[in-house]
């Protein structure tokens, strides 16, 4: 993949930007962590469920993106950068000497415009936060990652396989199980609820 040339400089694609930060552009690099910063941190807090280890793990990653010298416009930039973030967070679980079992709630999902619902809405919209925040913690841990990527970070299978270095038909059989099992995990969470 080559990089593509901009005729207008005010929207340069990220792989550009990445290039410009190889040779040590602040600027680009500003704007790369103004638009993949939020995604990252959600990539992190919905993998750890702990939103300071989410920000502390995300900036890490950018400082490996600053500090990079081996990038290559090979691929899409964000696969790039979640194949960093997913190494990241390996590391960070082997530090930890395990993986957390209990998230804290997930807050962007399910959300609703304030004044489009009542009380009683909003008690069940967090009902079924909690819900599903169970559920997906309750998940082996790639499931969860596969999950997150294609369903929460709404990337395609090719680039999940290239971020988890798998083929993409195992991508595909992992998020059709994932999704399998969280049904299953959900229907056991209100049966108990019941």
């Amino acid at each position: 993949m080559k990089p593509r040339t901009e005729t207008h400089d005010l929207f340069p694609h990220d792989e550009d930007l990445m290039l410009r930060v190889l040779s040590g552009d602040a600027v680009s690099f500003r704007q790369l962590v103004q638009r993949w910063k939020q995604p990252l941190v959600n990539f992190f807090y919905r993998s750890l469920g702990e939103q300071e280890s989410a920000e502390e793990l995300a900036q890490e990653v950018f400082i490996k993106v600053w500090k990079a010298k081996n990038y290559q416009v090979k691929a899409k930039f964000s696969t790039w950068l979640y194949r960093l973030a997913q190494h990241q967070l390996i590391d960070h679980w082997r530090r930890m000497g395990r993986r957390p079992q209990r998230f804290e709630p997930l807050e962007q999902a399910f959300e609703l415009p304030a004044q489009e619902i009542s009380p009683e809405q909003r008690v069940l919209v967090a009902e079924s936060r909690a819900q599903v925040q169970a559920a997906i913690s309750a998940l082996p841990v790639r499931q969860q990652q596969v999950l997150i990527l294609s369903k929460f970070q709404d990337l395609k299978y090719s680039q999940i396989a290239e971020i988890l270095d798998c083929p993409v038909n195992q991508v595909k059989t992992q998020v059709f199980r994932a999704v399998q099992s969280l049904g299953k995990k959900l229907k056991e969470l209100v049966h108990e609820e019941a």
